[in-house]
């Protein structure tokens, strides 16, 4: 088992993204991602694995091809990431939504 101390956590940013690296182990991250109001993760993207969110606070549009949706506090969704996706914080806050990403190999930093 590998703890991670709150205080330990590395951070980085992404595209006016604040990204604060919870754990990782093989193919598997999780990371809470703040979105600033306006702020997305830029142009819509694709890599390996699989990805969870969870909307821990604020509004967030999720788009994956020709299906967006809304999600807020409490919301989650997932997606096959091979196909393009695309999230923003449509809110007047700011936003920060808990990701897991999980492949079958490990991935260089995706955010």
């Amino acid at each position: 088992m590998g703890i991670v101390r709150k205080d330990a956590r590395t951070k980085s940013s992404f595209n006016n993204l604040k990204v604060e690296h919870l754990t990782s182990k093989g193919g598997l991250r999780m990371m809470i991602v703040e979105f600033p109001p306006g702020a997305s993760i830029g142009e819509p993207h694709s890599h390996e694995g699989e990805e969870c969110h969870l909307v821990l606070q604020g509004r967030m549009l999720a788009e994956q091809g020709e299906d967006p949706g809304i999600a807020e506090k409490g919301d989650s969704f997932i997606w096959n990431a091979s196909v393009p996706h695309f999230v923003k914080n449509i809110g007047e806050e700011p936003a920060k939504v808990l990701i897991l990403i999980y492949t079958d190999t490990e991935l260089d930093d995706i955010l």
